[in-house]
């Protein structure tokens, strides 16, 4: 057997087996109604798929977006402190400690993952066995290093558009609602913002993390302007 075909099926294996696991976890968390979200589950168990298969093409794909998610993952957060107030990320610790060491404990791993996969497929041998092939990787989306830069982008332009204070007046007047919900004793910070045009009419939809020492509340408001 080719060297780049057991480096293929080793990064195969390893992301059927994570796709497995995390789609167990998702239901499991679907049926107890409990919140969660991955990258993974389903595209990790197709991109296992083929890499068992030998599929170059699924390599060269794969290497792509494991580099896309090593520097988004990476630079997201880096960014963290500058998307969420401090004191809430504190509190958010304190009440959540659990789901905190969870977290810090799966990321690192995560990231090695992410890594060791983008350099198994971007080995000399597997590269030199996609140019035969005449798979293209020359061009900047098809070339697996260039999901470093694509991932870095999408942080990059994150960190912009929450810096930029968009509807400012808008904003301040979900703030104004939500605090008529939980009363002068919680600080607010606006998760997500949202204004759509529909038949001509305006209409805005946030969502408000409302918080202090002790609680963190998550307030929905909306109207049309």
């Amino acid at each position: 057997m080719s060297l780049y075909l057991i480096k293929l099926r080793k990064c195969g294996w390893v992301l059927l087996t994570i796709g497995i696991i995390d789609v167990g976890i998702m239901i499991y968390c679907i049926v107890n109604k409990i919140s969660y979200s991955s990258s993974f589950n389903i595209f990790a168990i197709i991109a296992g798929v083929y890499l068992i298969r030998g599929n170059l093409k699924a390599a060269r794909l794969t290497s792509f977006f494991a580099a896309f998610l090593f520097s988004g993952f990476t630079g997201f957060l880096l960014i963290l402190p500058f998307l969420l107030p401090l004191d809430l990320l504190t509190v958010y610790a304190k009440l959540h400690s659990i789901y905190v060491l969870l977290y810090a404990v799966l990321m690192p791993l995560i990231l090695y993952m992410l890594m060791w996969i983008y350099k198994k497929l971007t080995s000399p041998d597997v590269i030199d066995a996609m140019k035969a092939a005449g798979i293209n990787i020359s061009s900047f989306w098809r070339n697996p290093k260039s999901g470093f830069w694509v991932g870095s982008g999408v942080v990059v332009l994150i960190l912009i558009v929450s810096l930029i204070p968009f509807y400012g007046e808008a904003r301040e007047r979900a703030k104004q609602k939500a605090s008529l919900e939980v009363g002068p004793n919680y600080k607010l910070h606006i998760s997500s913002f949202n204004v759509s045009y529909v038949g001509g009419n305006k209409y805005i939809h946030a969502t408000i993390t409302a918080y202090n020492a002790s609680a963190i509340k998550n307030i929905t408001v909306d109207w049309q302007e």
